[in-house]
């Protein structure tokens, strides 16, 4: 699973444990011949993994291990992997793969399900693309595949817009000394971002910046660490995190280390002095709550203390048809989002 169901309160070998009792052939394992076999993938898949450590303080690699090695002692003909590579860093995934090429090279038949084209470029057989929950295009070879994704990419790099892809810089200055946007010049880097959640996927030595008067686009899919890499820039990832975050102005500099856990949305709308606007991906509950009243939504900034006049004239500017004291359950997603941005 990209995300293993794992009991946290029990050992990780006492997790493998649990789902071992039979071989895939109906056989009886006994308890010696599963910890046998679970220190043989041990040492081939996960040498790091501690099997006598709780699962509620392994990280998201280490339970992606546990549950695979539970799978392959029970001699699977069959192994599906549903985003093997979510919670794991490059040089693991290259590892990852190479065993996965030995396994089916032994006659086993994998399946592999992934949103990251460079996997199913670099490491499969065959390819089958998915669109809207239908079959749109079948590869007999890798080959074929990756000559298409390179043509894909020609064409949308014409398209000419500002992108930063995750672990990557953006090029180019802003050239300006102001921007009517802001109240002066400023520099937004994060360096080295690496976070491994338990249950989320993991961010690894990512690094962008982002310019004062331009676009950045940070392009993925959620399930490549979009959703934690939104978590570490608005200061809202619990998970251990290291890094470096700088935001530079012309008339000062601030450097925060990630792990410090000092970039806070607290910080970055008001002591940073750039007053930032913070419009997350989860409307619904992070920016704002079904039960609140318009006027708490539009006047959550200011101590909750609701003002009658300014969440009116919030709702004016959203263009809203709804009243102060009517509850946010009752907007429509792009009335929330209006009046979200007008708040900001």
């Amino acid at each position: 699973r990209q995300r293993p169901l794992l009991a946290d309160s029990i050992s990780v070998m006492e997790n493998i444990l649990l789902g071992t009792e039979y071989s895939s052939a109906g056989r009886k394992l006994t308890r010696r011949n599963v910890l046998h076999e679970a220190e043989k993938y041990r040492q081939k898949w996960a040498p790091q993994l501690d099997f006598r450590a709780r699962v509620v303080h392994i990280g998201g690699d280490e339970r992606f291990y546990a549950s695979l090695i539970a799978a392959l002692i029970c001699g699977p003909g069959v192994l599906i992997l549903d985003e093997p590579s979510a919670l794991l860093d490059w040089e693991q995934r290259r590892a990852l793969y190479a065993n996965i090429r030995e396994l089916a090279e032994g006659g086993m038949n994998i399946i592999v399900i992934t949103h990251i084209m460079q996997e199913a470029e670099l490491y499969t057989d065959t390819v089958t693309v998915l669109r809207k929950g239908k079959a749109a295009e079948q590869y007999e070879h890798s080959r074929a595949f990756t000559a298409e994704m390179c043509a894909e990419a020609c064409i949308s790099s014409s398209a000419g817009a500002v992108r930063t892809s995750a672990g990557e810089y953006a090029d180019g200055e802003c050239g300006k000394t102001g921007c009517a946007s802001c109240r002066e010049k400023c520099t937004v880097t994060f360096t080295d971002i690496t976070v491994r959640p338990k249950k989320r996927p993991a961010l690894f030595g990512v690094s962008f910046r982002a310019e004062c008067g331009a676009l950045t686009l940070i392009k993925g899919l959620r399930e490549s660490g979009l959703g934690t890499l939104e978590n570490v820039v608005t200061g809202m990832e619990s998970a251990r995190t290291e890094g470096l975050a700088a935001i530079e102005t012309s008339s000062s500099r601030c450097e925060l280390t990630l792990k410090s856990k000092k970039l806070t949305p607290h910080f970055l709308r008001y002591k940073t002095g750039l007053h930032t606007a913070i419009i997350p991906s989860d409307r619904t509950f992070r920016a704002s709550h079904p039960n609140l009243s318009i006027g708490q939504l539009l006047c959550a900034m200011h101590d909750g203390m609701v003002n009658r006049d300014y969440t009116d004239r919030l709702i004016r500017k959203a263009d809203v048809a709804i009243q102060g004291d009517e509850k946010a359950l009752d907007l429509s997603g792009g009335m929330l989002q209006r009046l979200i941005l007008a708040r900001e």
